[in-house]
C-alpha cells in the first residue's frame, strides 16, 4: 500500500508541470522582436484592432520575404565571416560586402519597426513604452 501511494504521489508531482503547460495552450513561436505584437496576449494588452493586426502582419510578411531569417542563412553568414578571419590574406572587399549586407538588413528592420509604430495609436504606443520599462525594471531586479 505504501509503495502504491508513493508511486501515485511521484506520478502526480512529475505530471503537474506538463498539465500546467498544456493548460496554457500552444505557445507562439519565437521570432524577430517585432512580431511579438501579433501574439494573442500582447495584441489584447494593447488593444490591437483586427485592421491593425492585418496591417502589421502584411508589413512583417513583406519584410520576411525580402530578409528571410532561417538558420541556414545565418549559418552561412557566420561561416563566411569565419572564412575571412581564417584566410591567410585579409580580403577587405569580401568583408565590406558581407558587412554591407548586414547593414542593409538592419536598416530594413528599423524601417519595419518605424512602419509598425505608425500603425499604432498614441495610447497604444504609450502603453507599449510602459510595458518595455516594466520589463527593463524586472530584468534589472532579476540580475541583483
Amino acid at each position: 500500500m505504501k509503495k502504491l501511494v508513493s508511486t501515485l504521489v511521484l506520478c502526480a508531482v512529475v505530471a503537474t508541470p506538463f498539465a500546467v503547460h498544456a493548460e496554457r495552450g500552444e505557445r507562439p513561436k519565437h521570432g524577430p522582436e517585432y512580431t511579438f505584437l501579433l501574439h494573442e496576449r500582447m495584441a489584447e494588452k494593447i488593444a490591437l484592432t483586427d485592421e491593425q493586426r492585418s496591417q502589421i502582419q502584411v508589413l512583417v510578411e513583406n519584410h520576411q520575404a525580402v530578409f528571410p531569417q532561417d538558420k541556414e542563412t545565418r549559418k552561412s553568414q557566420r561561416e563566411a565571416m569565419q572564412a575571412i578571419v581564417d584566410a591567410d590574406d585579409f580580403d577587405e572587399a569580401a568583408a565590406r560586402s558581407l558587412l554591407e549586407q548586414g547593414v542593409e538588413q538592419k536598416v530594413a528592420e528599423l524601417k519595419l519597426r518605424h512602419d509598425i509604430g505608425q500603425v499604432l495609436s498614441d495610447e497604444q504606443k504609450a502603453l507599449l513604452e510602459q510595458m518595455k520599462e516594466r520589463g527593463k525594471k524586472r530584468a534589472k531586479d532579476k540580475r541583483r
